[in-house]
């Protein structure tokens, strides 16, 4: 951290090429790894790096902006070809649990609900936004005059409602939200590698995956899970109840049994997990995940500053148990996950990318990107040209 000079309101940066750098120099050094499965690596069809630091919502946190920009960098700087990387966006999480809140688009001053709080992403049928929620006595709250340049900040929020209300209405959630996040990276012309969604790119590999494994003689249910949550809380799958929420799971005498709705129970046999999986009646909990798309198959994946902070753990115990001698230095990678660009508003910070550009701008962001720089300003007060 550090700055070599003096910028005007940048209070600190990071050194971004050297986040590229060395994720490129693992990339690279351990490219020609021995498989212990390559019949299961085979099933990502010759992928070589997959990063899911993203959550797949309609706020586009910061910190997401700047692994997107990473990310077709490292590739670059690490060899390897663009259409080898799987850049995944998790829609398989609770909104209302998500930070920034998920089922609504931060928008500072309000912030207007379009998803339903409690079903996942993934299984949800429509995104509304109504632009009337922003309204009170005739006033866009939002869009009204902040305290400098109001006509640049008018019409960056102008361009970030013409992309949310175009993807308004019924539908796929997952695609609206991925056509939403590419359509707010386009307004600042960096080259991105496309986000696809985890549930309908990796979720039936990571069934597919599993059940190769089970046939191996390595049931999941069976694996070292080093944080008893994911066995005490729910036994490393999530159950979809009735009405599309996730229900938390127990295991008894072979059978995953959770609660599909009032007074009723649904009991998958061990066995038929796998295809329970495929088709949504359980989803993963992520020691499964990083087992499917990281440890078992031995594909480096890159997440953000939380995903190192928890990940390595699994894939070292996961690998031991398989008998891969490749660890997690080699497998986990990570942008660092940081913030390079926040709004605050009284006691309330905004990293959400529709306050980032209205008040930063492309530019701004883009400078920020490219040079680590790391600025927090006033919603409303600072508006930057």
């Amino acid at each position: 951290m550090g700055c070599p000079q003096a910028v005007a309101d940048v209070v600190d940066c990071i050194d971004v090429q050297a986040i590229i750098r060395e994720n490129a120099r693992i990339l690279r050094e351990s490219r020609d790894r021995t498989r212990r499965f390559p019949h299961i690596y085979a099933l990502y069809d010759s992928t070589e790096l997959i990063s899911t630091f993203s959550h797949l919502t309609p706020n586009l946190p910061f910190d997401e902006v700047f692994g997107n920009y990473l990310l077709p960098k490292i590739a670059d700087a690490a060899g390897i070809p663009r259409d080898h990387v799987i850049n995944c966006a998790y829609d398989n999480y609770i909104p209302r649990t998500d930070t920034p809140k998920a089922y609504t688009v931060q928008f500072g001053i309000v912030n207007p609900k379009v998803l339903h709080p409690e079903i996942i992403p993934s299984l949800q049928e429509g995104f509304f936004y109504d632009p009337r929620e922003l309204i009170k006595d005739g006033q866009n709250r939002v869009k009204s005059a902040p305290e400098e340049n109001l006509e640049a900040f008018r019409a960056r929020f102008d361009q970030i409602e013409a992309i949310l209300e175009k993807y308004s209405g019924p539908g796929a959630v997952s695609e609206k939200l991925l056509n939403i996040r590419r359509e707010f990276l386009a307004l600042l012309g960096i080259e991105v590698i496309p986000e696809v969604a985890y549930s309908r790119a990796l979720q039936p590999k990571t069934a597919d995956v599993l059940e190769a494994l089970y046939r191996e003689g390595f049931p999941f249910w069976e694996m070292p899970v080093p944080e008893e949550k994911y066995i005490r809380d729910t036994f490393l799958v999530e159950g979809i109840d009735a009405q599309k929420r996730r229900r938390h799971v127990r295991f008894e005498e072979n059978h995953f049994i959770f609660e599909y709705a009032p007074k009723r129970e649904r009991r998958i046999p061990a066995e038929q997990v796998f295809e329970a999986l495929r088709n949504f009646e359980v989803i993963p909990t992520m020691p499964l995940v990083i087992l499917a798309t990281t440890t078992a198959p031995q594909i480096p994946h890159l997440g953000g500053g939380v995903w190192k902070q928890y990940a390595p753990k699994h894939v070292d115990a996961q690998a031991d148990w398989l008998g891969i001698s490749e660890r997690s230095e080699t497998l986990i990678l990570s942008t660092g996950g940081h913030i390079l660009l926040k709004t605050f508003r009284r006691n309330e910070e905004f990293i959400g990318f529709p306050t980032v550009y209205v008040t930063y701008g492309p530019g701004r962001i883009r400078e920020a990107l490219e040079n680590g720089y790391i600025r927090r300003v006033e919603f409303k007060r600072r508006v930057l040209l």
